[in-house]
């Protein structure tokens, strides 16, 4: 895994000569390169991250968003609990077992629902 990794790394790098004095100074430019077109994919892996992050919560705020204002509908017919357990048993009938398990299901509800929670109360 580690050497895939590496590979990867290096995919668009090329070989450095070697031998001559001005092999060894084409060495030492391509050697810069090799650093700064890894730099400059650390730098570009890391703004990948920063926007897969915010599309994540941004994905957990929209689905409790949806959550919240189905059992808003749903309330005001059924009881509290039952308002919870139509949009549990909804949620549960469009996402199939064999994608998320029950626990696993219960625990991205739960986690949508805090971060819900955050961003509401910090005004966002």
């Amino acid at each position: 895994m580690l050497k895939k990794f590496i590979k990867e790394l290096l995919f668009d790098v090329e070989p450095i000569p070697g031998g001559s004095l001005e092999e060894t100074n084409d060495m030492a430019l391509n050697t810069r390169s090799i650093f700064l077109q890894l730099s400059d994919k650390i730098d570009s892996a890391k703004s990948k991250n920063k926007d897969a992050s915010r599309a994540l919560i941004s994905s957990y705020f929209d689905f409790e968003e949806a959550l919240f204002n189905r059992y808003k509908k749903l309330k005001p017919t059924y009881s509290k609990e039952g308002a919870r357990a139509l949009v549990k048993s909804e949620v549960r009938k469009k996402i199939f077992k064999t994608k998320l398990s029950e626990d696993a299901l219960q625990k991205r509800m739960e986690k949508a629902q805090k971060m819900h929670r955050i961003f509401n109360t910090i005004g966002l």
